[in-house]
């Protein structure tokens, strides 16, 4: 499966499966960022 990588705004990046969700992507960034969307 493909994979897809997320570069943060502090230069650190994060990989995903292909067909991660964005609440999935939030989620792992921070709890507080999932809540928000």
């Amino acid at each position: 499966m493909s994979k897809i990588t997320i570069t943060l705004p502090d230069k650190t990046t994060k990989t995903y499966d292909a067909g991660v969700t964005p609440l999935d992507v939030a989620e792992s960034i921070g709890p507080t960022l999932a809540n928000d969307t």
